[in-house]
């Protein structure tokens, strides 16, 4: 939620309070660093502060530093400068940075043992930050001070954004989704994957994602808006339901689904990084898997997750066909694999992804050749020409069709009882003449996925306030699936 501020509070006694907490606050830090927090003199600094918060606390409830836009605010509102404090001002925002959090808050009932728990861990400051930290506190029962989260501009926008993929008739999954798509984005948007990962964080945001797919699967809904072009983050994203959604199908245990999940997000580690990117040498460039194998042999500790994940990195795009050697790649790697290929097809087309995928089938990387030579260097996948896009429906018959001989034939059974016969995003006609697309698949009929009507059965268009998601009507079915060029324009022109 976002916070007011003003750049001109009024000069009163809180704003002064506020100042002196701050300035006392970035001394505890530093003798945080030179005492241990039971030592005498570290503990009376603390009873100290605790004097000093208590007549704010009474007042105001909570004292919440932080700095949204930089300079320090006190609840909301922007601390004014003051030439002999501003330098603490300052380097108390560098602690909150350090530490990869927005900044602290304070509650009544705070006491010397739990602010003594809470300084040992933030002045830690190399072993807690960010989530590790938040998690670390709540872990230690550390209730009446706690460190914010560190929450970017764009992950908000990015979360509202994906939030509203979702219909608000499919409840919890919004938040599910939204908390797994803001989080691949802040994890893959630029350089931040290389300042090192644990997976177990990436755990903490699928699981939320898997135990909605266990409760129905509704949240499959979100294939729907696969875009053209879209960010590398999004495919991730995009990639890891298609593939929890088939794990699901395959019986996978809510443990291994998290495996899944956690392969898929990262499988195009690669794309863009190292000597995949391309320059202005004439050497070509390295695999995008082979790439993305290093990628992340440098950012994680070597564990089962890690390892798992990397072969996956490396084996995603290799023909599920033993080589001469008799090996073939892994069932999780094909799983991530045909997943990509589906997602792949909506966003990008049949054209690009049929020579990506023979320039794969004919050598990998894992194989010692040459592989995908894109070398993509943006964050987003190149837009494809209209006619290249397939609708999901074609997508999904081409995966089933001529590509079912890449992957086990248990997965090409398995995308289609997850996606159903007409995927979410088909624009189909059903036998009265109307129109509609179809939202979600039916666990109990995947020939009748629950639609949301475009066109009644008298032709005329239905107002996008109007439009509902509903089961096909009783006495109705869906006569046949609409291909891309049939759409109606509106629906045509945006996400499938």
């Amino acid at each position: 939620m976002s916070q007011r501020t003003s750049s001109n509070p009024e000069p009163d006694g809180h704003v002064e309070s506020g100042l002196q907490l701050a300035t006392r606050l970035v001394a505890l830090v530093k003798s945080g660093r030179a005492y241990s927090v039971s030592h005498i003199a570290f503990t009376q600094q603390l009873e100290n502060y605790l004097a000093l918060l208590a007549p704010l606390l009474r007042d105001k409830g909570v004292v919440r530093f932080d700095a949204p836009d930089g300079d320090l605010h006190l609840n909301g509102e922007r601390l004014p400068r003051r030439t002999q404090l501003q330098r603490h001002s300052e380097l108390l925002v560098q602690e909150f940075d350090a530490r990869a959090i927005s900044g602290i808050e304070f509650a009544p009932g705070i006491a010397l043992p739990e602010l003594q728990s809470f300084m040992a861990m933030f002045v830690s400051s190399e072993r807690w930050k960010g989530s590790d930290l938040i998690t670390a506190c709540q872990s230690a029962g550390i209730h009446t001070v706690r460190a914010l989260p560190a929450v970017m501009p764009a992950v908000q926008a990015g979360a509202a954004a994906a939030a509203l993929e979702l219909p608000a008739v499919l409840g919890s999954s919004r938040e599910a989704w939204a908390a797994l798509y803001s989080g691949t984005q802040q994890l893959l948007s630029g350089d931040a994957l290389d300042h090192g990962i644990e997976l177990r964080h990436l755990k903490r945001l699928a699981q939320p994602v898997v135990d909605a797919a266990l409760e129905g699967e509704r949240i499959a809904a979100v294939l729907a808006h696969i875009a053209p072009g879209e960010t590398r983050w999004a495919h991730a994203a995009h990639t890891a339901l298609a593939a929890l959604s088939i794990g699901v199908r395959l019986g996978l245990s809510r443990h291994d689904l998290a495996d899944v999940m956690i392969a898929a997000l990262l499988h195009d580690t690669g794309q863009g990084w190292g000597d995949n990117a391309p320059d202005a040498s004439d050497a070509a460039p390295v695999p995008h898997t082979r790439e993305g194998l290093r990628r992340m042999a440098w950012v994680t500790t070597l564990n089962r997750n890690s390892l798992d994940a990397m072969r996956t990195t490396l084996e995603h795009h290799d023909p599920g066909t033993p080589d001469a050697a008799g090996s073939s790649p892994a069932l999780l790697s094909q799983l991530v694999g045909i997943a990509d290929a589906y997602v792949t097809l909506l966003s990008r087309g049949t054209e690009r992804r049929g020579a990506r995928a023979a320039a794969h089938g004919a050598s990998s990387a894992r194989r010692g050749t040459t592989g995908d030579a894109s070398g993509r260097a943006s964050g987003r996948h190149a837009d494809p020409a209209p006619d290249e896009r397939l609708s999901p429906g074609g997508a999904l018959a081409h995966i089933v069709g001529p590509m079912r001989s890449r992957w086990h034939p248990a997965l090409s059974i398995a995308l289609v009882r997850a996606l159903g016969v007409h995927p979410p995003g088909q624009v189909v006609e059903l036998d009265d003449g109307s129109v509609a697309r179809t939202v979600v698949p039916s666990p109990d009929d995947l020939e009748r996925p629950w639609i949301e009507l475009l066109v009644d059965e008298r032709g005329r268009a239905v107002p996008r306030a109007a439009r509902q998601v509903t089961t096909i009507p009783d006495g109705r079915r869906i006569a046949h699936a609409l291909p891309r060029d049939q759409w109606p324009t509106d629906d045509a022109r945006n996400v499938a």
